[in-house]
């Protein structure tokens, strides 16, 4: 009788842990659309605040890089300096400073060249906000990430993923 008892206990609780792990897979797998497309508006805004008529955010880059957890990327059409279009590549990534982490962008051009634009959220209106985008421009983290992102996108996986654009 005692055995009866233990596995009807135990497969009501293994029968708990399986339901419990398929929503939470579920939640993950429906929250990355969510999350997604929260990264591509803040990016937009951000962009058309800091660089007007510059920038036209495309679509979504997967990434498949234990890094696509704190890191986003979407097709960009610039204009350069001549104000033809060129594609690039905008990078949202998690940057750590002493103010907590914050989603700094790179643009990733196709000359394989990266330039820092700035940080989500940050306008760089208020004094304060001045001085912390002086301070981070020259920063440690800013150029670690410069350096790091051609690694992470390397312009082979881009002209596979992308359809050859860059």
């Amino acid at each position: 009788m005692d055995v009866k008892k233990f596995l009807t206990e135990y497969g009501l609780f293994l029968s708990f842990l399986v339901v419990f792990f398929i929503v939470i897979f579920f939640m993950c797998f429906l929250s990355k659309n969510f999350w997604s497309r929260g990264i591509e508006k803040q990016l937009e805004s951000f962009l058309n605040k800091s660089y007007p008529e510059k920038y036209q955010v495309k679509e979504n880059i997967i990434v498949n890089s234990p890094f696509s957890v704190s890191m986003a990327a979407y097709e960009l059409n610039s204009k350069n300096e001549k104000n033809q279009q060129e594609d690039s590549i905008a990078v949202v990534i998690k940057i750590t400073t002493m103010y907590g982490p914050l989603p700094g962008v790179y643009e990733y051009k196709s000359s394989g060249e990266v330039d820092f634009l700035g940080i989500i959220g940050f306008d760089g209106k208020s004094k304060k906000e001045k001085s912390i985008l002086d301070g981070l421009k020259k920063s440690i983290q800013i150029l670690r990430w410069k350096e790091r992102i051609p690694d992470l996108l390397p312009l082979s996986y881009l002209d596979e993923n992308i359809g050859g654009s860059i």
